[in-house]
């Protein structure tokens, strides 16, 4: 999957990162995006799905930010 895009948000860096890394945001902003639920600080456990021409996948991982 590839996300491609800019844009400037008029908000302080520290309040932009803090709403990135809620799920419910991330939700908003991820394509096919199910579930995304944060197991802790740094660890999600997601679910997405994704659809091309007649063949669909659901990828179910957890992610850690580093």
């Amino acid at each position: 999957m590839i996300l491609e895009g800019k844009f400037t948000l008029k908000a302080p860096i520290q309040k932009v990162w803090d709403s990135l890394l809620e799920p419910e945001t991330l939700l908003a902003c991820v394509p096919g995006a199910e579930k995304i639920e944060k197991l802790d600080e740094r660890t999600y456990d997601c679910v997405i799905k994704q659809k091309v021409g007649p063949i669909s996948v659901k990828f179910k991982f957890k992610t850690v930010l580093t």
